[in-house]
């Protein structure tokens, strides 16, 4: 996910509430410092230890996944989706 903005499988996975571990690239670092839903580095050795603790931290790893979800489902739900271009087009329109 070095090179795109934002993954689709990164929404999809913050929106079923799974903490995400990545690369602090593109627009990831903002987005896991707003939900804090997950971790973000830009060294391999301590994306493989949080990820390892996650793995044996049940509930560390469940309190980031609910702010991933919460954060998901706020920004990325069809509903803001759809308010916000009806907005837009209620700009544009003059209605």
């Amino acid at each position: 996910m070095r090179y795109t903005s934002l993954a689709l499988a990164i929404c999809e996975a913050m929106t079923i509430g799974l903490p995400v571990v990545g690369l602090a690239t593109t627009e990831l670092p903002r987005i896991i410092a707003q939900s804090g839903g997950g971790y973000v580095d830009n060294e391999l050795s301590r994306l493989i230890a949080v990820s390892r603790d996650l793995l044996r931290d049940r509930g560390a790893a469940e309190e980031l996944a609910r702010g991933a979800r919460a954060y998901a489902r706020e920004r990325f739900a069809i509903e803001r989706f759809a308010a916000d271009w009806d907005a837009v087009f209620r700009e544009v329109c003059g209605t």
